[in-house]
């Protein structure tokens, strides 16, 4: 019996590494990184500190350790080390020269800066059309040398150009990536921006000689050397957060947003192309509120798997993991780096070929680590799986909802230069209680969607990305015509409660309807944004990874090609700024079926500035059932929120729009059921772009 059971162990065992073997990507090639996390400047002021950068690099460090990084093949230079592991200008190039000289032809290298970011006046605008150098601000950064024109000890972006090209001479494969920033102007304590003003550094202002101030100007896009790939955290006139992420953790740790998204979306899917990974994290970024910066991701190799994976690999990593026992509690080895969250929901089974319809029974993440989650009992219905002590040995967990919550999470500001009064405590008293289904309050130290700061006059609702009006933090141009979201305050807790709510749920739905899509899209229906520049005439295309700044007069339309074989119903959606949703597409009773291999551009129209800020394209689709009418999803429309200056006027797929609140009073927060909405083929692709005011 004993040697039955024991063989039956290994044939388990065995099988469950042929299948991991099928599905993770292979490599044939030495894989290098060189991590750099700069959280302290001795030589700047103390408040230009940071926290995150030093967790950014040890979180990659585990992390790319469980990718088969060898340890001897990582370089880490962060705060706290030896002399010579700290992340000094001399420090950072000894590690690029010493990985170039290691490194052959046919190997991969991971360059990853975190820390701050400025901008200096560039000797030739020959490369730099703005006039200004990107520079990177290692530990020992000192400030602005008059004599050689350039910030003590600031790394140029010229500088890691020179060595890209070096790499890629001896025939190195280069993903850089940049979680830093330049710009900005910040006033909250619940993040920190990623940025040094050049006042700070001392150095001699200068006028950009950009008109479009938000161009992503690197001088590493100016290649299409497939050779390498280039990820950046902020556009170069932008800034980039760091914060107490996962939001829905227990004890949240600081990280820069940046970096945390790219570890959670490479985690996720370890056999996806840099252009996937790219559109993953653009996707999570769009579905948080926070509109501070948008990344950038350029260079010749997005087609390429990541990390070094050959390119014959094929196929997506199954989600599902052994369950294992520790002293007290059940346990799988993934976490919220694997967008495993709290509250996700997986079916047990005894096999890992099982289908999930064979399913024993369900459990639930009780608690989300990096990359570890401790499991609880979920509903199994009358199933035999009763209590964690029933699971099986080497039970499999496969998830089927990874646990990404609908609903808002909101703080109400307080501090020493925020005057709440009596009234506003008592609306917002109501909402809690009214509204405790939908909302999820937390302190004000804590991640939030939104923020409510009571003025006396009026409640104004802000995102993590936006500045505090005038009267209450840094007031300067950009902030005194800046719009906000405001429910004016009339004396009536019940009326002003009332508006309050209403706000809240027409935030809540288009956010709702935006987090789908990061987790439906699919490969069937490929969607490209078309501009046609009123200033200039010229014709642009961008893709899901690219977010463009558009300007008023604008043209725009929608490129939708169905590679599957079978139809698709589609309906397309805009969600404003002002989280108003508009159906652009059918229209008039046009018919919405496109069959397969068909494709079409959809007319949008033309931009206009009466909002302002991020604003996006929802493209729904659904197979379409043979002999049945066209599903188009209209009644997902609102109307918006009003914004106003400061001081001044100006299927499946079904029951997962059901779960977003678009067919109830009240959202429930509940979490996605992604396993059904797959079975059913729907999907949600999103594309973004920010309309602004011409400078």
């Amino acid at each position: 019996m004993l040697i039955s059971q024991f063989t039956k162990h290994v044939h388990m065992l065995v099988l469950f590494w042929l299948l991991l073997l099928c599905y993770m990507p292979t490599f044939s090639a030495e894989r290098y990184a060189i991590i750099i996390g700069v959280s302290e400047y001795p030589n700047l002021d103390k408040a230009l500190s940071l926290v995150g950068p030093s967790n950014d690099a040890f979180l990659l460090r585990s992390f790319l350790q469980d990718q088969a990084f060898a340890d001897d093949y990582i370089t880490m230079l962060t705060d706290d080390r030896p002399e010579d592991q700290l992340p000094t200008k001399r420090n950072i190039i000894a590690a690029i020269e010493s990985t170039l000289e290691r490194s052959q032809d046919g190997d991969f290298v991971y360059l990853h800066f975190s820390g701050h970011g400025s901008q200096e006046p560039a000797e030739s605008t020959d490369d730099e059309l703005d006039g200004l150098n990107e520079i990177f601000l290692p530990r020992d950064t000192g400030s602005w040398n008059r004599k050689v024109k350039h910030v003590e000890n600031a790394i140029s972006d010229n500088v890691i150009s020179t060595y890209l090209r070096k790499f890629r001479k001896k025939g190195v494969f280069v993903w850089l990536v940049f979680d830093s920033c330049h710009s900005g102007s910040m006033t909250r304590s619940q993040w920190q921006g990623r940025k040094v003003k050049a006042s700070d550094l001392g150095i001699p202002t200068t006028r950009s000689t950009v008109q479009d101030k938000n161009s992503p100007i690197h001088s590493l896009s100016t290649t299409d050397d497939t050779g390498y790939v280039a990820f950046f955290a902020a556009q170069t006139t932008e800034e980039t957060p760091e914060m107490k992420l996962p939001v829905n953790a227990k004890i949240p740790k600081v990280y820069g947003l940046f970096t945390f998204n790219l570890i959670q979306a490479v985690a996720s899917n370890p056999s996806a192309t840099y252009r996937q990974l790219a559109d993953q994290i653009v996707q999570n970024y769009m579905a948080h509120p926070w509109y501070g910066s948008v990344p950038v991701f350029v260079g010749g190799g997005l087609d390429r798997p990541i990390l070094g994976a050959d390119e014959t690999t094929h196929g997506k990593v199954i989600r599902q993991w052994i369950i294992s026992r520790s002293d007290s509690d059940y346990e799988i080895s993934a976490g919220y780096l694997h967008g495993i969250n709290a509250g996700a929901r997986l079916a047990v089974l005894n096999r890992p070929t099982d289908d999930t319809d064979n399913a024993i029974g369900y459990v639930t993440v009780e608690d989300s680590q990096p990359a570890f989650s401790t499991l609880a009992i979920g509903e199994s219905e009358d199933l035999a799986l009763r209590s964690l002590d029933d699971i099986p040995e080497l039970a499999y967990a496969r998830l089927i909802d990874p646990g990404i919550a609908l609903g808002l999470t909101v703080s109400a500001l307080t501090g020493d230069n925020i005057k709440s009064t009596e009234h506003g405590n008592k609306v917002i008293a109501k909402i809690k209680e009214d509204m405790s289904e939908m909302i999820n309050w937390v302190n004000p130290a804590q991640p939030a969607d939104f923020r409510i700061l009571d003025t006396g006059k009026a409640l104004v609702l802000l995102s993590d990305g936006e500045t505090l009006p005038c009267a209450y933090g840094d007031c300067n141009q950009d902030t005194d015509r800046k719009k906000y979201i405001k429910v004016p305050l009339t004396g009536s807790i019940v009326k002003d409660a009332l508006a309050l709510s209403k706000n809240l749920q027409v935030i809540a739905k288009a956010l709702n309807l935006i987090r789908l899509g990061t987790v439906l899209g699919g490969d069937g229906l490929a969607t490209s944004l078309e501009v046609k520049r009123a200033k200039t005439g010229i014709n642009e295309t961008f893709d899901v990874t690219e977010v463009p700044t558009l300007y008023e007069g604008d043209s725009l339309s929608l490129k939708v090609a169905n590679y599957l074989e079978e139809p698709l119903d589609i309906t397309v959606l805009f969600v404003g700024s002002d989280y108003s949703i508009d159906v652009v597409f059918p229209r008039n009773g046009k018919f919405n079926r496109f069959m397969e291999e068909e494709e079409t551009t959809i007319e949008l129209g033309k931009i206009n500035v009466d909002t302002t800020g991020v604003e996006r394209l929802i493209i729904l689709s659904s197979i379409a059932s043979k002999g049945s009418a066209a599903v188009n999803y209209n009644f997902l429309a609102q109307s918006g929120l009003v914004k106003r200056r400061n001081a001044r006027k100006a299927g499946s797929l079904d029951a997962l729009l059901d779960d977003a609140g678009f067919s109830q009073a009240n959202i429930k927060r509940r979490s996605i059921p992604v396993e059904e909405s797959i079975n059913s083929k729907g999907d949600i692709h999103t594309l973004s772009w920010i309309t602004s005011e011409r400078p």
